[in-house]
Parts: structure tokens; C-alpha cells; sequence
């Protein structure tokens, strides 16, 4: 009769496979037997999380198993940390993790989600190490739940494979353009970028920036302060120029447009993109503040854009919205939609447009989920999701609150 010890490794690895999703039937296969041990830590380590502990270093813990089973470092792929500031700022913890990431020679995902963290906070150190050493060759995302220097991402993007950073705040550190050390045009593998900031993004460090990656296909904005105004619509294009021939995806998660004198007047124009085919934006992007002219939706839009996403602030809560720019926020997007709608009778490259809710705070609002209802209805004749002309129109909400503790 046939035993498991008479099946090769190679083949238990293949058994053990099925069961990488479920490390509490990974471990008790482990404890079975020394065979099944031997092959099943090689799951259970795949995916490591390092958590906080208030009594103990689940950090140090994790060095010690690397250090003592050598075996196990080519099967660590993906690291999350979980800790706190201080686990990974404080020398000692620092060099923990630090020491953990250099043994870890075939990681392909690394992860730190810092769970305490404010806007105030400097930059921690980066426990990766950079092209020059080849210890990281194999890592294609990074993402980096707290601040980072341009200066460091510039390290990220130097990595051979790298696909995708996130980063939570991004920002200058007070150097200037000519003190950034930029990477060769095209010289970046990454293809995908998001990219928050809370106190406010470097915008001419970022442009040089975005000339480094071959093929930036995926691009997000993501602005945590809502006090802030986020990018001006007139400057996107003009910030994203470096990489209008190939970004395909493009996010803008803040909610403002500009606010200054000239805010009315101040509209994104993305019709030189002539890749990119999903598009959210802020209304104000689409059609400014206050009154003036509605813009020709053909003049702003990408020309093969196939989704675009209106995020509006909802002002449903408040009470002291002005009724003035509601009203011609509303005016304003249901002609700029029948534009549309007109414009794309022969097309059928534009099959969905979402107005999407978002909520803040500290701003009175756009219009609130009745209007946007009250539009869909006025444009295609039904207060449900409909198809007109040649695309769905609906809305969706999404309640949004992010807080800064």
C-alpha cells in the first residue's frame, strides 16, 4: 500500500497547492506530520502579515523563524506590516524590519499599513533596497500607507519589475526640481500610480516625475484633506502631458475644483488623450463655478473615452448651501449632458456616464441626490438607470467620509 512518505515533494507541493487560501487548514496540515510541516509552511509564509502586538514584537518574532529556517525566505511573496509609527520609526524596530526585507529575496508585494497615522508625521525609513543592490529585483507593488518623498518614489520606480506604487501622501520634503535626482525617460517599469495627499502635491516635482514610466496606463488622485482645493482643472493637462499618449485609467477623487477669481473659468481639458477610456472627475472639472458658459462636452473629453464618472459633493446635510450655484450646477449639467447625448448619437464608444455621490464637511455642496435624480430624469425621460442614445446614464452613491485621526 502506498504511504505519503513514498510521494515526492514536488508532488505534496502541488496536493498543498489547493489549500494556499486557508492558513487554519494549512496549519493543522503542518502539525500532522514533519513531511506536511516541511511543505505547507512554504503556504503558510507565502502571504505574511507582521501585526501590531502591545506585548510583544511580532516583528522580532518573524526575523527569528526567517533566520532560524533559511528554507522559508524564497516563499515569503507577499509582506504586509501592520504596526504602529513608532514600530517601524524607532532604530531598533527599524532595523528589525529592515533585516526582515533583505532576507526576503523573492518578495513580490510589500505592504505597510500604518494604523495611527497623521498628517503631520515626517517620513519613515523605507526598509526596501534600491536597484544598485538586486536584493528586490522581483517586486511589483509597493504600497505605502503613510508619507512619502518624491525622492523615494523615484527609488521605488528604479526597481526592474515594478508595476504598482500607492503611496499616501506624496510630497517635496522643501527640495526643488533641480535638487530631485530624476530617472532617464521611459526608464520605469510601473503602470500604475495612486498617489494621496493631504497637504498638498508638489505639482512640478510630480510632471518630472511622470516622464520616467515606459507605460503609465493607471493614474489616481487621491486628496485626504477636504480643506484643500486639490489640483486646478486648467493645470491637469498640463500636469499629465508626460503621459497622454498611454494612460488609459485616470482617477481625480477630490472633490473641489479650483476656487480662486478665475475658478468659472477654470475647466479640464482632456481631449489630446487619445488613450484613456475611463475618466472620474469632479463636476467642477466639467463645467467651473458659479455662471458662464456651458463648454462643449467634445472639447474637453478624451475622444475614445467608453466610462466617465461625475463625482459631485452632495449637500443633502447641509442647510446653509448657497441655492444660487446649485441652481446652476444643475442648469449647467443637464445641458452639458443633452450636449453630450447629442454629440454621440453616432458613437458608440461612450456607454456609460455615473454621477457619483461623495460627501464632505468643510464645502456646501454641488447638489444633492433629488437633483441628480431630478437630471437623469430630465435628460432621458425615466428617473431609473436608462439608455440614451448611445450610453447609460445613472447615479450612485457613495457616502465617502475620511478622517484625519
Amino acid at each position: 500500500m502506498a504511504r505519503f512518505q513514498d510521494l515526492s515533494v514536488d508532488l505534496l507541493y502541488v496536493i498543498v497547492s489547493h489549500l494556499h487560501s486557508d492558513n487554519s487548514l494549512l496549519r493543522d496540515v503542518a502539525l500532522s506530520c514533519r513531511l506536511f510541516r516541511d511543505v505547507s509552511q512554504r503556504f503558510i509564509v507565502r502571504d505574511a502579515i507582521v501585526s501590531y502586538s502591545p506585548k510583544f514584537s511580532r516583528s522580532k518574532l518573524f526575523l527569528r523563524t526567517l533566520e532560524e529556517r533559511p528554507d522559508l525566505t524564497a516563499h515569503v511573496h507577499r509582506l504586509e506590516l501592520v504596526l504602529l509609527r513608532e514600530d517601524v520609526h524607532l532604530p531598533e524596530e527599524a532595523n528589525t524590519v529592515k533585516r526582515i526585507c533583505r532576507l526576503l529575496t523573492n518578495l513580490r508585494e510589500f505592504m505597510y499599513s500604518s494604523t495611527d497615522y497623521k498628517i503631520w508625521h515626517y517620513e519613515l525609513p523605507f526598509p526596501l533596497t534600491w536597484k544598485s543592490e538586486h536584493v528586490h529585483d522581483q517586486v511589483r507593488r509597493i504600497d505605502w500607507n503613510h508619507n512619502m518623498t518624491i525622492e523615494t518614489l523615484y527609488k521605488c520606480m528604479e526597481l526592474p519589475r515594478i508595476a504598482s506604487i500607492y503611496c499616501r501622501e506624496l510630497h517635496a520634503m522643501g527640495s526643488t526640481t533641480s535638487d530631485i535626482p530624476g530617472l532617464p525617460a521611459g526608464s520605469s517599469s510601473v503602470t500604475e500610480l495612486r498617489i494621496g495627499s493631504a497637504l498638498g502635491l508638489p505639482l512640478e516635482e510630480f510632471r518630472l516625475m511622470l516622464r520616467s514610466p515606459r507605460c503609465l496606463q493607471k493614474l489616481t488622485f487621491e486628496f485626504h484633506d477636504k480643506t484643500s482645493t486639490g489640483i486646478e482643472a486648467a493645470r491637469m493637462s498640463w500636469l499629465l502631458e508626460p503621459v497622454q499618449t498611454t494612460l488609459q485609467d485616470l482617477k481625480i477623487s477630490s472633490p473641489f475644483g479650483s476656487r480662486g477669481a478665475n475658478a468659472a473659468h477654470s475647466l479640464a481639458d482632456f481631449s489630446a488623450f487619445a488613450a484613456l477610456h475611463k475618466l472620474q472627475i469632479p463636476l467642477r472639472y466639467l463645467i467651473g463655478i458659479g455662471t458662464g458658459e456651458v463648454p462643449c462636452p467634445s472639447t474637453i473629453l478624451p475622444p475614445w473615452l467608453r466610462e466617465l464618472t461625475i463625482a459631485f459633493v452632495s449637500n443633502d446635510s447641509d442647510q446653509s448651501f448657497d441655492d444660487s450655484k446649485t441652481s446652476w450646477n444643475i442648469r449647467a449639467l443637464t445641458s452639458w449632458l443633452k450636449n453630450l447625448q447629442m454629440q454621440l448619437e453616432q458613437s458608440k464608444d461612450l456607454t456609460q456616464v455615473i454621477l457619483e455621490e461623495t460627501d464632505s464637511n468643510f464645502y456646501h455642496g454641488d447638489l444633492n441626490r433629488d437633483h441628480a435624480h431630478d437630471i437623469i430624469k430630465d435628460v432621458s425621460g425615466t428617473l431609473d438607470d436608462s439608455r440614451i442614445g448611445t450610453f447609460t446614464l445613472s447615479c450612485r452613491s457613495r457616502m465617502v467620509f475620511r478622517s484625519l485621526r
